[in-house]
C-alpha cells in the first residue's frame, strides 16, 4: 500500500531533495516525490502523520490533509510550478526569502 504527501512550500528542487531526506531520516521510503507531493511505500499511522508534520514543520513545509486546501495547493502547482526553475530565483515563502535550487535551505 502506497501513500501520497501533499505537501504546502515545496517551491524549487533544494526543496525536494530537503522532503526527501526528511522522511528518509524518519523511516519512510520515499518511491516518487514532485512539487507538493511524495509518494512513500508506507502507511502510516496517526502517530507518524505527526511525526512527518512537526518535522516539516522545523524546516518550513506544511502537511496538508484537507481536500480542499490540496486541491488548491495543486492548482498553485500546476499554474506556478512550470515557471520555476532552478536558474530563476524564486520567493520561498515559508523562509520569507529568496530560494535558488542550489541555495541551502535550513
Amino acid at each position: 500500500n502506497n501513500t501520497t504527501l501533499y505537501i504546502k512550500n515545496m517551491v524549487c528542487n533544494r526543496c525536494i531533495m530537503v522532503v526527501q531526506d526528511l522522511l528518509g531520516k524518519l523511516g519512510f521510503t520515499v518511491l516518487h516525490i514532485e512539487l507538493g507531493k511524495v509518494f512513500i511505500q508506507e502507511t502510516p499511522e496517526k502517530a507518524d502523520l505527526e511525526r512527518i508534520r512537526q518535522a516539516l514543520e522545523a524546516v518550513g513545509f506544511e502537511l496538508i490533509d484537507d481536500k480542499r486546501d490540496r486541491l488548491i495547493e495543486q492548482i498553485e502547482q500546476s499554474i506556478f510550478g512550470n515557471q520555476r526553475n532552478h536558474h530563476r530565483k524564486i520567493f520561498h515563502p515559508a523562509k520569507n526569502r529568496t530560494c535558488k535550487g542550489a541555495a541551502r535551505i535550513r
